[in-house]
């Protein structure tokens, strides 16, 4: 796998959500975006654990998630009504970020044309009946 760079870790970090749950770390994408602009030492930081995660060593904060579970509707005492959500650390997600940027630029190659489920810019439709 290439190398990340500070440009791609920039650019996934300005395509990652507003104003969302951070993991059990505490450190959401604006405390990330704030320290990747405005100190050398995090952004290098940063930078080394996403490549060292390209190499297989990951930090052991990503083995860890927070599970809650959110209202949906309904009767509150029926579990069925409850949605669960796992949370994980926004490094993680920044690392599965470039992971899944960079499988869907060569799944078109590799996945028959006529699967269309969960593939950007096909639609069952495409299929024909």
């Amino acid at each position: 796998m290439t190398p990340v760079s500070l440009d791609t870790l920039e650019e996934l970090l300005q395509r990652s959500p507003r104003l969302k749950s951070p993991g059990l770390d505490g450190l959401s994408f604006e405390v990330y975006r704030y320290l990747f602009h405005n100190h050398k030492r995090t952004r290098d930081l940063l930078l080394q654990v996403v490549q060292d995660a390209q190499q297989g060593l990951f930090p052991p904060s990503w083995l860890e998630t927070r599970t809650v579970l959110l209202f949906k509707k309904g009767d509150k005492d029926l579990l069925s009504n409850w949605r669960p959500l796992s949370m994980i650390n926004c490094d993680a997600k920044l690392f599965t970020k470039l992971i899944a940027n960079r499988l869907h630029k060569c799944l078109d190659k590799i996945i028959n044309p006529f699967q269309t489920g969960f593939m950007h810019h096909r639609l069952i439709s495409d299929n024909g009946w």
